[in-house]
């Protein structure tokens, strides 16, 4: 446990909203993917493919690391910071693969709604795994009184 004068949860107070809302959206997606999108002709077998990597480490790995966090967070324990680091460190690589894929494959190009739904979630992503990372730093930066 951390010292009480430190309030994990308060340092950055739209941290419990984002945990909680970023389960859900992935969570939700996921559930939209396989009742809807997976069955969708238009789609290329070699993007169900590479789309049906994610949905694991998605669930299993970010949204229980997340929640965790949420959990050890409330309890003012510095774990919570080592599951934000890495909850964030996961939604970047997953977005650096799926950019990936997406340039090489030219998923970006297909239309531009396909364009612009892509390249928000990857954009998104990206920024909130690195901000995750950050507030981590930041935070355990702040308990320690040193920066790492």
């Amino acid at each position: 446990m951390i010292d009480n004068d430190i309030q994990l949860l308060r340092e950055f107070k739209w941290l419990k909203t984002t945990l909680i809302l970023t389960s859900i959206i992935l969570i939700s997606f996921w559930a939209y993917f396989f009742l809807v999108e997976i069955h969708n002709p238009k789609i290329s077998d070699s993007y169900i493919a590479h789309e049906l990597s994610f949905p694991f480490p998605d669930i299993f790995w970010i949204v229980a690391l997340l929640l965790l966090a949420l959990r050890w967070l409330k309890l003012n324990d510095i774990k919570g910071l080592v599951a934000i680091i890495c909850a964030g460190s996961a939604l970047v690589f997953l977005a650096l693969i799926d950019i990936s894929y997406n340039t090489n494959q030219g998923v970006y190009m297909q239309s531009v709604g396909d364009f612009i739904l892509n390249i928000t979630i990857n954009a998104l992503s990206l920024f909130y795994g690195l901000k995750l990372i950050s507030v981590g730093y930041i935070l355990l930066n702040k308990i320690t009184n040193r920066t790492i």
